[in-house]
């Protein structure tokens, strides 16, 4: 080896040796970031488990229950109990509708 080459081989190896300093800063900087992300996830994971539903409010005083609705708007659903309930000459709270849907 003549001394171009013994030059070029130790900077060679005082850049491995920076490189390995460096990457293992940087991997023990990751670990700690990570255990704090960790311990913040379990600190937090209580807060932010969902409360149980609020449960719903009763139904309106004469009202038979609710009535789902399939692709039908509330206002025209509203006139389509209207409408059955004065063909059968029945109170509309006398009457109890499970669902509307549209026929398409």
């Amino acid at each position: 080896m003549n001394g171009i080459e013994k030059i070029t081989a130790r900077i060679q190896e005082d850049s491995q040796k920076e490189i390995n300093a460096i990457l293992a800063e940087a991997k023990a900087k990751a670990a700690e970031i990570t255990a704090q992300a960790q311990a913040e996830a379990k600190a937090a994971a209580p807060a932010a488990t969902p409360a149980a539903p609020a449960p719903s409010p009763p139904p309106a005083p004469g009202s038979a229950g609710e009535v789902k609705l399939f692709d039908v708007p509330d206002k025209e659903a509203a006139m389509i109990m209207a409408i059955v309930a004065d063909k059968m000459g029945k109170p509309l709270n006398e009457l109890r509708f499970k669902s509307i849907k549209e026929v398409k």
